[in-house]
């Protein structure tokens, strides 16, 4: 969270303009991609000026067949892998991020976006449930392949700007209260001295 803070500013000078961004290994089938490229066809037509960044690896032929096929070649981007710096600088000027894995983790990437005070749009397939808070931090979706849930989630969260600033303040204190460095040193520390002193006291 030193690192990953917020920057308002960034939203209004990205070179994307509004966007939804992704930061993931794009080719692997449980991050889900086709699933968000058709949802995003279906919210680009309520929002014809939004775009959709997909950092990470570069898109093997399905995924371009299927830009093109959906007719949003020219709102999707692939600027493939880029530094931490410039990743930083995404994170702080989206409008959402979305990751509807079909498996996941704990999802650094969600964290990190979080962290940069952007909402998480993702799936309840692991770890994101336990950091995305319905209606606070983001949406979690139950399933892994309705791209109208998606939709729906996507242009529900966009729709009131008052609640979306809220959620971007949100997302910020959540991260800050409990994933910084210094929370999570505090929990090993404990969880260490929780499991040695039965030994310290033999």
């Amino acid at each position: 969270t030193a690192r990953f803070q917020p920057n308002p500013d960034m939203r209004a000078r990205s070179r994307y303009g509004r966007y939804l961004l992704v930061s993931a290994r794009l080719n692997d089938p449980r991050k889900n991609v086709p699933l968000l490229l058709d949802a995003f066809a279906r919210v680009r037509k309520q929002h014809p000026d939004l775009h959709l960044v997909l950092t990470g690896d570069t898109p093997e032929p399905p995924l371009v067949d299927q830009v093109d096929a959906l007719d949003i070649a020219d709102s999707v981007f692939f600027p493939g892998i880029v530094s931490s710096d410039d990743l930083l600088l995404l994170y702080q000027g989206a409008e959402l991020f979305v990751l509807p894995s079909s498996q996941e983790g704990l999802g650094i990437v969600i964290l990190e976006a979080m962290a940069c005070g952007t909402p998480v749009i993702t799936t309840a397939q692991g770890g994101p449930e336990g950091i995305v808070i319905n209606g606070v931090s983001g949406r979690h979706l139950p399933g892994v392949d309705d791209p109208n849930e998606l939709a729906d989630a996507i242009l529900i969260t966009l729709a009131d700007k008052t609640q979306l600033d809220a959620m971007r303040n949100q997302c910020v204190m959540f991260a800050q209260e409990h994933y910084a460095s210094e929370k999570i040193a505090a929990q090993l520390r404990a969880g260490f001295e929780s499991a040695w002193s039965p030994h310290l006291k033999s």
